[in-house]
Parts: C-alpha cells; sequence; structure tokens
C-alpha cells in the first residue's frame, strides 16, 4: 500500500530529478549563449539526431556538464530509492529502465548526451504529474484526466502508480462517462492490462520476484473489474466495444470467472455466448476455441434442408455419425467425396464437396437437398471452413436458383445478381469475422457483406441464420470444408481445389490445421537447409584478388 508519506517521497524524488535537469539544461545553454552559437530562448536540443542519448558531444565543456549531470542524477536516484516502498520503486524503475539503468550497480550503462535532455524532462514530468492524473481516473475526475491524456497521449495504456491502467481505475469504479471518453475520444485499448509480473525495468536489473504485483489485479483488464465489481453497464459497453473476456490476469482468471457473482451480467453472457450445439452446457468456456488445439469434443449438429424447404431438419443419430466420422481425416486415410446413408426410407448419397444430398436411390435428379454442419469446423473436424450464406428473402431478388455456388464479387460488377436458395461464398473479410466470432462462442455478431446490404447483417452463430434489422433479408448460413490437394506431387504443399476447372488427377482432401501447420515447418525447413547450402557453398570458394574473373565465376549464385 503507499501512504500519503510515500506518495510525497515519491513526487519530491521526480522533483529534484526535474531541477537537475533544468539546471543542466540552463547551464548548457548558456555555454552555447557566449560561444554565439544559439539565442538564450533556444531549446537544448533542436534536431532530431540530438535524441541519440548513447552519443557523446564533440563540445568537450559539454561533454563534462553531461558527465556532472549522469552523477547528480544517480545520487537522487540512491537517496531516494530505498527509502520508497515497492510499488514507488517499481514506478521509479519502470522509467529509469528506457535509459539503461542497472539497479545493481546503481548507475546508468550508458553516458548521456545534450540532445536527450528535452525529452528527459518531458517524460519525467509526465511520470510525476501521472500520480495524480491516475487518482483522478479513480475518482471519475474526466477533466483532469482529460487534460493529462491531451498533454500525454502515449500514457493512455500504460499502467500508473498503483499498476492499474486508466481504462481499468475507470471501470473498478463504475465511471462509465469517463471510460466513454477514454475509448472513443483518447483511443484507449479495451484489453489493455494492467501491470505485469515481469517488468523489464526489474528483470533486466536482476531483482527477484518479491518486487512483482502477485495479486489478481496485476494483469487483469478493464473487463475483469467491471465484473468483480458487478457493474453491468459497464460490462455491456466493454463487450459492445470488443472487450475479451477470456484474458487471464496473473491469477490466472478470467472476466467470465467473475460473471457469475451478478446476476445480471451471468444473465447478459448467457444471452451473449453459445454454450454448444449438440451438448449444452451450463458452466461458462474457459478458453476461445484454439485452432491450433487438437481435436477435443464432438459438438455439432447434422441437418439436411430440402430445395423446396426453408426449414432444416437433423439426421438420425446414425446418420450424423457417419457424416462426421466421414470429415475427420487420418493420416494415411484417403478422404471419399462421396458416402452413402443406408435409411429404411431407402440409400442417399451426399456429396462431401458441397454438402449435396441426393435424392432416395442415389438419384441426384430428384429431391436434392443442402446439408450443413452447425458447430465449429476447428473444435470438430481441425479442418478449415470455406462460409457461405443461403438468401430465403431479398428485396432484390432477380435470378432463379442454381446448384452453383457462386462467389461474392469484392467490388460493384453489373452482372452480379441475388438468387433465393442459393449458396454464396462469404469473401475473405466477412468470413474472417464470422471466425472470430465462432473462436469468441459469440451468438450473434454483426457483421458487414458487402454488396449485399448496405448494412451490416444480424448473424445468428448458434441456429446459422441472419437477418437485417428490418427482416427484409433473411437466410442461412453454412460452411463447407476448404479442400486442397492431395495426390502425391501435392502431399507437402497447399493447393487450392479451387484453382482447377476438372478434379482428375488432384485427389482433393480437407484442409486441416495440423497440414497447414507441417507444410509451413517443412517450407521453413526447407528455407533454412538452402541457406546454410548456400553458405557453406560461398565459404568453401577461394575468393583471393589472384584473377577476379575466376572468383566471379566460381561464385554463382543463381546456380
Amino acid at each position: 500500500m503507499i501512504n500519503v508519506d510515500d506518495e510525497k517521497n515519491l513526487k519530491q524524488c521526480f522533483n529534484d530529478l526535474i531541477n537537475i535537469v533544468r539546471t543542466t539544461a540552463g547551464q548548457i545553454k548558456s555555454l552555447k549563449v557566449s560561444e554565439g552559437d544559439t539565442p538564450l530562448n533556444a531549446p537544448v536540443a533542436n534536431t532530431p539526431a540530438d535524441t541519440n542519448i548513447y552519443s557523446f558531444t564533440l563540445d568537450h565543456s559539454e561533454e563534462d556538464l553531461m558527465i556532472d549531470f549522469k552523477s547528480q542524477i544517480e545520487h537522487v536516484i540512491e537517496k531516494y530509492l530505498p527509502r520508497s516502498v515497492p510499488l514507488c520503486e517499481i514506478y521509479i524503475l519502470e522509467f529509469l529502465n528506457e535509459f539503461h539503468y542497472d539497479a545493481n550497480k546503481k548507475e546508468f550503462n550508458e553516458q548521456f548526451n545534450v540532445g536527450m535532455l528535452d525529452s528527459f524532462t518531458r517524460e519525467l514530468q509526465c511520470r510525476l504529474i501521472a500520480i495524480d492524473a491516475y487518482q483522478a481516473a479513480f475518482n471519475g475526475n474526466k477533466d483532469e484526466v482529460n487534460n493529462f491524456l491531451n498533454e500525454y497521449p502515449t500514457f493512455k495504456d500504460k499502467s500508473g502508480l498503483w499498476g492499474t491502467t486508466l481504462i481499468y481505475s475507470a471501470a473498478r469504479n463504475d465511471h462509465l462517462e469517463l471510460l466513454k471518453d477514454l475509448v472513443e475520444t483518447h483511443g484507449c485499448s479495451v484489453n489493455a492490462q494492467n501491470r505485469q509480473h515481469l517488468i523489464r525495468a526489474l528483470s533486466s536489473a536482476g531483482h527477484s520476484t518479491d518486487y512483482f504485483d502477485d495479486n489478481s489485479r496485476a494483469g487483469s483488464t478493464a473487463l475483469h473489474a467491471a465484473c468483480f465489481n458487478k457493474h453491468f453497464r459497464i460490462v455491456k459497453y466493454l463487450i459492445e466495444h470488443d472487450a475479451d473476456y477470456y484474458i487471464r490476469n496473473h491469477s490466472g482468471e478470467t472476466a467470465l470467472e467473475h460473471a457469475n457473482l451478478s446476476k445480471d451480467n451471468a444473465g447478459y453472457f448467457r444471452q451473449l455466448l453459445v454454450f454448444g450445439y449438440s451438448e449444452i452446457r451450463t458452466k461458462f468456456p474457459e478458453e476461445p476455441i484454439d485452432e491450433d488445439a487438437i481435436l477435443k469434443i464432438v459438438d455439432c449438429v447434422w441437418e439436411y434442408k430440402p430445395f423446396a424447404d426453408n426449414q432444416w431438419f437433423k439426421f438420425s443419430e446414425w446418420e450424423s455419425s457417419k457424416l462426421q466420422d466421414s470429415l475427420i481425416i487420418e493420416p494415411n486415410k484417403d478422404f471419399q467425396r462421396e458416402i452413402h446413408l443406408q435409411t429404411a426410407k431407402g440409400i442417399y448419397g451426399v456429396l462431401l464437396m458441397k454438402f449435396l444430398r441426393s435424392g432416395k436411390k442415389l438419384n441426384y435428379g430428384d429431391r436434392l437437398a443442402w446439408i450443413r454442419c452447425r458447430g465449429s469446423s476447428f473444435l470438430n473436424f481441425n479442418c478449415y471452413p470455406l462460409w457461405q450464406i443461403l438468401f430465403t428473402t431479398h428485396p432484390e431478388t432477380s435470378a432463379e436458383s442454381t446448384l452453383d455456388m457462386i462467389k461474392i464479387p469484392v467490388s460493384y460488377d453489373s452482372k452480379f445478381q441475388i438468387r433465393l436458395n442459393t449458396w454464396y461464398f462469404c469473401n475473405a473479410q466477412t468470413s474472417e469475422q464470422i471466425d472470430k466470432a465462432m473462436k469468441y462462442r459469440r451468438k450473434f455478431s454483426n457483421i458487414m457483406v458487402p454488396l449485399i446490404h448496405g448494412e451490416p447483417l444480424e448473424f445468428d452463430l448458434e441456429n446459422f441464420s441472419f437477418t437485417d434489422r428490418e427482416k427484409k433479408i433473411n437466410g442461412f448460413l453454412r460452411w463447407i470444408p476448404k479442400m486442397v490437394s492431395n495426390n502425391s506431387r501435392n502431399e507437402d504443399k497447399i493447393i487450392d481445389v479451387d484453382e482447377y476447372a476438372t478434379l482428375t488427377n488432384i485427389e482433393p482432401i480437407p484442409l486441416t490445421v495440423s497440414r497447414l501447420k507441417h507444410v509451413s515447418e517443412l517450407t521453413n525447413l526447407v528455407s533454412t537447409e538452402e541457406e546454410e547450402e548456400l553458405a557453406a557453398h560461398l565459404d568453401d570458394e577461394d575468393f583471393s584478388n589472384e584473377d577476379t574473373d575466376d572468383s566471379a565465376e566460381k561464385v554463382n549464385i543463381s546456380e
């Protein structure tokens, strides 16, 4: 904890340092004036090159002043640091670390130069004023915080004396107006974390972790504070501005774990998140869906929709199991483009590359049906998805439906037509936003779909549907597996199947996270081996100056 005397001691330390800088700056200006180099009211440093704090000045008089300046600064630090409580010591060392201060040796590792005095003074003043500004954020004093950030905008996401950010303090004490100002006016990150354990200023100086703040406040975000203190309106605002509820503080806690402390917050998150598809859970999820995670659970719902219907029907448990197994590709296992579902009503075929089901008796000319899997492709199949949308209603429909799957143009195309009951591939930006919402298990997400509607569409990622605000545009969402070539020539490459007009000799297979990782590692390995081979080749060459032409001939990098 910090009492009044601790704070007074800290402020005096910074004031003493500022006075030393100002005195030295004045001496240097007087020296320059006496030499006729600069007017008395000019800044000490006025060129960008002067800001290199490790350069030595060529003027011996200035150099002597800077050596004395360094000595005085080190003396003040040695005076105040031992009498400072841990939080104040951390605050001082965080600043000094920027100038390579060695706390063990009690000295700076490098000499100062004249060019850094102005910036050094500004940083000292910022640290001094921040002591009161961060208290103002805690108290909800918007004007004082505004004045501070207008003068020192780089401090917007940094932690202050108490190890907390400005936005954390505003959220902790339910100062909504201040919070809005910090986010919308000053651009503070809603996910800025409080001071971490591994503070560079201390770790680089060899201090033990006894100095680190090891309580749950360390590493916490504004959302941690709002959830823990049951401030529902703050929680709602932060979530609406993309706060991450999976960030863990240094006690390993997420903001979601604190949500249950408040009935309003718990209810809000239960409306916000998808708790499962085939297995509905009551416990809040502990982490986002990790693309790199090994396949853990089966949590999805397989459905089909006949062309003539706008309703999806669930497959039987046996049929779902068959479909599920078809997309889990074990090593050295071939991918079946079509599987057969034998039911009491007959045999149906399913084209897995198009997620299309035939009619009875494998009849692809009658009673066709689209299929989909509601759930995460990463969690269930470790594969990358291609997201598609299908319109059931749209005010600008101008063409008949088709079995072809169509790409939405990236820019205006006069030939582009909107068809009902036709699957459209989402562009990369839209797909990325859907992927992110799925990763964070969001139930709803407002996403722009260019050339479809001028405003964001609301996607229901639990039921895989979407609509606009006026309910004039409605439709369904699904993903199909992204396919790549798996023939013998392309086993160690990523060759998009979409690039081919025919699938002859392509041997398509779903692109899995593990395959992409393998190819990436292989590519990096080959690149490293090529670099090492080239380096060895160059090392073995004779670079003597006896015959310039022969040397140039030997070192032929293009070979």
